[in-house]
């Protein structure tokens, strides 16, 4: 287990004091977080995605819009506070909090920003990443865990990449000082996270497709049983978690260490493979609450597409499933967030003969290092349509 300790090595771009308090009304003073800019595929009106439905599709037109995450990297490491004009106080947060990883601990200890007595200190977390938000509009918790919330040591261990911002209120024998500021967690090349609505009672399956080629997607001959006619093209369950039963998917990258993958809720697993193939379906979610899938290729190809396939693999009902899509450690684009939800995505089966959502072709930037530096995104449309989501019935083709 790696954990990361912010403390005095933290970044400084200036001490920023939260103050004298008010003690007439307990002394609290917020600060506000520029977090790191996103882009929500949603939010552009030329390509504002409508939630359509064409059970009879196998061709699909494309509507690309490219976003490029290279502009937005300095947001990575200057996550600021807002802190207005800063003034004496025995409390000081940084501007710049030093990058964390998905899956990995990121420590936090008040002493390295409060320098008076404290009778009591508390930490408070919220994510800026949709599935977190969809999961607490939902009544549920978010992915991400705390250790030590109401103590001087917090432990915040992350699921997802994106902004966190941190509150720390410290109180002592007559205020109580309350600062924030953003933590960036992000992870290297093409990540792809998928959540939905309803995490804790349906099985939602994400599938990434191999660029050159347009094989169907999954196959096998039964529910729960593995055939002969797999198709190693396409990334998801059975062909890319840590403990499968048959073939691994096949994409002719190099593994990356086993650090990337073993401090996730599949993390003995993959100890026990002894590596971290790419690509790799972190953990399975289904039926789980709070658990997003997650499928990472840590060093994709450039400029080659990736295509996103998102199936209704159990459950019963309509379900709304959102993904978001990172490139070099920056969301590039999000689908069906609110209030762009999807719809028709209603019919259930173990066999791929249920709803299936196309969602986008990504091609990734990378450098001459290997570094992805953001990727182009291209939305998957019905046939003959600019807008909407290609949700199909029981269509295995590409």
């Amino acid at each position: 287990m790696k954990l990361r300790r912010v403390a005095v090595w933290m970044t400084w771009l200036g001490a920023v004091a939260c103050g004298t308090p008010d003690t007439s009304d307990g002394g609290a003073r917020d600060v506000g977080v520029d977090a790191a800019p996103s882009v929500d595929a949603g939010a552009h009106d030329a390509d504002r995605i409508d939630a359509s439905r064409d059970a009879g599709l196998d061709a699909f037109d494309l509507d690309a819009f490219d976003l490029d995450a290279s502009d937005l990297d300095a947001a990575h490491s200057d996550v600021g506070v807002d802190a207005g004009t800063p003034d004496a106080g025995p409390l000081a947060c940084p501007r710049a909090a030093a990058s964390g990883e998905p899956n990995q601990d990121y420590v936090l200890d008040a002493s390295s920003f409060f320098t008076g007595t404290a009778t009591a200190t508390r930490w408070t977390v919220v994510s800026d990443n949709p599935c977190d938000q969809l999961f607490v509009a939902g009544g549920d918790a978010p992915s991400f865990a705390l250790t030590g919330a109401t103590s001087p040591m917090l432990t915040l261990r992350p699921r997802l990449s994106g902004t966190y911002t941190v509150t720390l209120s410290v109180d002592t024998s007559d205020a109580t000082y309350t600062c924030s500021f953003g933590v960036p967690i992000a992870g290297p090349g093409l990540r792809v996270e998928l959540c939905s609505d309803r995490t804790a009672s349906t099985d939602v399956d994400l599938h990434l497709h191999r660029p050159g080629t347009t094989t169907s997607w999954f196959t096998y001959s039964l529910a729960g049983a593995i055939g002969s006619d797999i198709n190693l093209d396409d990334c998801h369950w059975a062909t890319c978690r840590a403990a499968i039963t048959g073939s691994r998917a096949a994409f002719g990258l190099a593994s990356s260490p086993l650090a990337s993958c073993s401090g996730g809720p599949d993390g003995a697993a993959w100890t026990t493979l002894g590596e971290c193939p790419n690509p790799r379906l972190e953990w399975d979610g289904a039926n789980a609450a709070s658990l997003p899938e997650n499928t990472n290729v840590d060093a994709p190809e450039d400029g080659q597409p990736y295509r996103i396939l998102v199936d209704y693999a159990a459950g019963t009902g309509a379900v709304h499933p959102l993904v978001n899509v990172f490139c070099g450690g920056t969301r590039a684009a999000t689908f069906g967030a609110a209030p762009d939800v999807v719809s028709g995505f209603d019919t259930s089966s173990p066999v791929g003969t249920g709803s299936m959502w196309r969602v986008a072709d990504v091609r990734p930037h990378v450098d001459a290092t290997g570094r992805t530096t953001g990727c182009d995104v291209s939305a998957i449309h019905p046939r003959g349509s600019t807008t909407g989501y290609a949700i199909t019935l029981g269509n295995r083709s590409y």
